[in-house]
């Protein structure tokens, strides 16, 4: 099956980057390096993978018809648009149970007719629908147009640039070939053999609260995609099976369910009928979820995806999991993914500024012999560029790493002995 390669080069503060992926990868670094994006840019490939793309392309699609369907209803020259044809085929739409060959139809019936362009937004949703009619039989094509949408939605089509931007994601002879400037012909794939079953960019414990300033049923021009579609299974409240850890029980060193609950004491839960999400402690009391900890809320997030059922072979990537919590639940955190990526076979990519964590994940990776899927990389900066390189540390040397992030005691020694020195 072989491991994923990720590789960026000249995106944004990012100069080069090549990570070979394991089942737990961790990146450490300055604020500004990269880090995030590098994130971003992982997740649009992945995504792009899953059931959960091909929806949100479909969800593209979809708008492009009603757009000629509202457009074609008002003009009287489109009478066929009234058919029960046509009717058969919104109802489908509506239903998401639509096939390309649907809208090749409708495209056909358009162009016998004689098309009036007399509006931009007419036209070019009859040339989208084109594009992706044209290139139903061909899933590297969609798989590739797919990515196009997900990373402009990310970035917010702000993506900084230069001819020299590329980004590959590679496994095997298959994966993602993407140069800038971002067209369709610059995106190539080709068929991946590694499975990805989900993939959820935890990025903020407040994703909670975003259902409380307004309802994640919003268009994707309020939220990132990735922060959309994370709240969404949350917010599912649906056991799918029962995961490893339930049917093994107490046959376990160790289990991440038992981890959780004794760090949250109780369940955040989705109150379908109220829409919000609550707080729930063991002794029955409960809080608006604007009222919990953040460190609750860090927690509740990957509670709430295994309480969803979270599938094998997931793809997890955080941003900094450990801000809002205490040192010894970083650690609890810590034991808890490598349990997850060991018995589970959840994949991890992880920004870090916590020397505890980092630390907590590697002696956890080795008692539960998962030290040769664990990865530590470093953003470093290139001299006068403002620009930074991934650099791997192999774990002999992850001295260097806790070195850089505990640069700030130094700092706070000197100054303490200045003070010092100044009483006297």
């Amino acid at each position: 099956m072989g491991k994923l390669k990720l590789k960026i080069k000249d995106f944004g503060s990012i100069s080069g980057a090549e990570l070979e992926l394991g089942k737990i990868n961790i990146i450490a670094g300055v604020n500004g390096s990269g880090k995030t994006t590098a994130s971003k840019i992982l997740y649009s490939f992945l995504i792009s993978l899953t059931h959960e793309g091909i929806d949100f392309h479909n969800k593209e699609i979809i708008n492009y018809f009603n757009n000629i369907l509202s457009f074609v209803r008002l003009n009287p020259e489109y009478s066929f648009f009234h058919d029960t044809e046509i009717f058969d085929i919104e109802k489908k739409v509506l239903a998401n149970n639509f096939s390309l060959k649907d809208f090749e139809y409708v495209l056909n019936e358009l162009k016998s007719s004689d098309l009036i362009y007399s509006s931009k937004n007419f036209k070019e949703s009859i040339e989208k629908l084109e594009d992706n009619v044209l290139i139903k039989n061909n899933i590297n094509k969609r798989i590739s147009l797919i990515f196009k949408e997900i990373i402009e939605n990310e970035f917010s089509q702000d993506i900084g640039h230069n001819n020299n931007t590329s980004a590959t994601l590679q496994n095997g002879n298959g994966g993602f070939s993407v140069n800038f400037p971002l067209t369709e012909s610059n995106i190539n794939y080709k068929k991946i053999n590694f499975p990805i079953n989900g993939v959820f960019y935890i990025e903020t414990p407040f994703i909670f609260d975003f259902l409380n300033v307004g309802t994640f049923k919003n268009d994707f021009g309020i939220f990132l995609f990735h922060q959309l579609s994370l709240i969404r299974y949350l917010a599912l409240n649906e056991k799918k099976s029962k995961s490893y850890f339930e049917k093994k029980g107490n046959e376990l060193n160790g289990n991440p369910l038992d981890i959780i609950q004794n760090i949250m004491q109780g369940k955040i839960q989705y109150d379908k009928k109220k829409e919000k999400f609550t707080y729930k402690k063991s002794n029955d009391s409960e809080y608006e979820i604007k009222n919990t900890a953040a460190g609750i809320k860090t927690i509740g997030i990957l509670q709430g995806l295994l309480n969803n059922g979270l599938d094998t072979n997931s793809f997890i990537i955080m941003d900094e999991p450990e801000v809002h919590l205490h040192p010894s639940w970083q650690i609890k955190l810590a034991e808890a993914i490598v349990l997850l990526s060991k018995y589970e076979n959840i994949n991890f990519y992880i920004n870090s500024h916590s020397p505890q964590f980092i630390e907590a994940i590697d002696v956890y990776s080795k008692r539960y012999e998962l030290e040769n899927e664990t990865n530590f990389y470093i953003t470093q900066e290139k001299k006068d560029l403002g620009k930074f390189d991934f650099i791997k540390i192999e774990r002999n040397q992850l001295k260097i790493l806790y070195r850089d992030l505990s640069n700030s005691y130094n700092i706070i020694d000197r100054v303490g002995a200045e003070n010092f020195a100044k009483d006297f």
